[in-house]
């Protein structure tokens, strides 16, 4: 699964009020890329997690693999 983000993106800091709010997402997959996903999952050792999982992708799209303290 492809997430790529620009190389010329903004670099963004978080803030502790930020962290702390909470939004409800909602993701869509494509049934003939549920299994990418699942294997994807598998190999990172997430498919117990999909939330963990989603956090590892996005951690890696804004450039935090480490976390956001990082």
């Amino acid at each position: 699964i492809v997430l790529e983000r620009g190389p010329n993106a903004p670099a963004y800091e978080f803030t502790d009020d930020e962290l702390d709010t909470f939004e409800p997402w909602t993701w869509y997959i494509p049934n003939d890329e549920y299994p990418l996903v699942e294997q994807d999952r598998k190999q990172m050792g997430l498919q117990n997690s999909f939330g963990a999982y989603v956090t590892q992708l996005l951690n890696l799209w804004i450039g935090k693999p480490g976390g956001l303290r990082s």
